[in-house]
Formats: structure tokens, sequence, C-alpha cells
């Protein structure tokens, strides 16, 4: 299976192999399933994974067998979706080997959080026009993120994987100042 590329169709054979390896569970059975495991899933069906066609799917990868979320898959998705990349790409991106992972995987690599970050930056730079400034981000450390516990993700204020804090404002040059 070929890298996907951002703007161009993504093959049925991704969507045919996310179904038979992960299950693609409707959006409805997703959220019937939630409600069962707790009393308010809008909090967790605000952060699925979506892959969006002919319905609205849920690719399996993105949970526990307990029906909770995966953080790693959370932060990603997170990422994926700061860097405008589109929910198909990024489940598609998901399930096909990645030259930065060492053709391993990023669904199988969930552990390696920071080098999936740096892997996901340079999926969504392959998209940029010839000479727009590349804007990736090194993600360094575990010690970035805080994961959530299995009580928190049914919270509707939800412990996620956060990036350290950005400055608000950049302050003029010596230059711009004279």
């Amino acid at each position: 299976m070929h890298q996907p590329i951002i703007g161009r169709p993504v093959p049925d054979e991704v969507w045919e192999s996310v179904r038979a390896e992960f299950a693609l569970p409707s959006q409805e059975q997703v959220r019937h399933r939630l409600a069962e495991l707790m009393e308010d899933p809008a909090p967790v069906m605000r952060q699925l994974v979506r892959v969006i066609g002919e319905g609205t799917y849920c690719p399996g990868f993105q949970f526990f067998p307990d029906g909770q979320l995966h953080p790693a898959v959370v932060s990603l998705f997170r990422h994926a979706m700061e860097l405008k990349i589109p929910h198909n790409y990024f489940t598609a991106w998901m399930i096909t080997p990645s030259a930065d992972l060492g053709g391993a995987r990023p669904v199988d690599s969930l552990p390696q959080v920071p080098q999936l970050h740096n892997a996901l930056d340079r999926f969504a730079a392959q998209r940029r026009e010839p000479g727009e400034p590349t804007r990736l981000k090194r993600w360094k450390s575990p010690e970035q993120y805080r994961w959530p516990t299995a009580a928190s993700i049914t919270s509707p204020h939800m412990v996620t994987a956060t990036r350290p804090p950005r400055p608000l404002s950049r302050q003029p040059s010596p230059k711009a100042r004279s």
C-alpha cells in the first residue's frame, strides 16, 4: 500500500483494509455502544476519528477493547486537525507503512508518540506548494503529553495530550521599534 497523498482520492483498498483489520463501525453504532458504556458519550464522540464517504464511520484502531479512546490516537488526531489533515487522509496515513517510521505503520507504532507526531508533520508537509515555508515542529519527549485516565475520558473536561504553550504574541523586533 502506498503512502496516501493529500488531495488525491484514497483507494477503496484502504477502507477495506481498515474494515478487515480493525472494523469500521458507523458513527451511530459507535454512539450506541458508547451510550451503553457511559452516561454521556458526547465528549468522546467529539474526539472520534471519522471516515466520511457514503456514510460516517469510525475506524476501530482508535478504541481499546473496553470502548475507551486510545490516548496516542487522540493526540495524533488533534495534531492532524491542527495541520488541517482531513479525517480520511489521517485514517489512511495511520494504516500505511511509513518511511519515517522505518517502514512500520503508525497504528503499529503507537508507543512512539513523539516520532509519530514528527512523521505526521512530514506527511502534512507533502501538500505544500513549492516555495511555501515548511512549518514542521519537533516533538521531543513524552513529557510533553498528559495522558488521560479512564475516569477523565468520560469527563467533559478530558485531559488530553498537549503541546508546550506558545507565546500569545510576538514582541516587535528592535528594528521595528526604531
